[in-house]
């Protein structure tokens, strides 16, 4: 008998803590979703910069790369 109240007691408690937090967790995250925040990305007015060298990163002295680098080759521009 005592161990039938036990286990009973043990499996409400229990029940009653999931309970609570699953509450907790509907409350920290909701379901809807606000996409009021949501960032856009548009064409500025700013030409496009020139890459800079990367031995001699000066911006004001840009250089155009002739032959990149491949990509996965660790240069400049992969």
């Amino acid at each position: 008998m005592k161990k039938t109240v036990l286990l009973t007691s043990a499996t409400i408690l229990l029940g009653v803590g999931f309970q609570a937090i699953n509450a907790s967790a509907a409350e920290t995250f909701p379901k809807e979703y606000n996409t009021e925040g949501t960032i856009t990305f548009e064409a500025g007015d700013n030409e496009i910069t020139p890459p800079v060298d990367p031995e001699n990163p000066d911006p004001t002295d840009p250089v155009d790369p002739i032959d990149p680098p491949g990509p996965g080759t660790g240069g400049a521009l992969s």
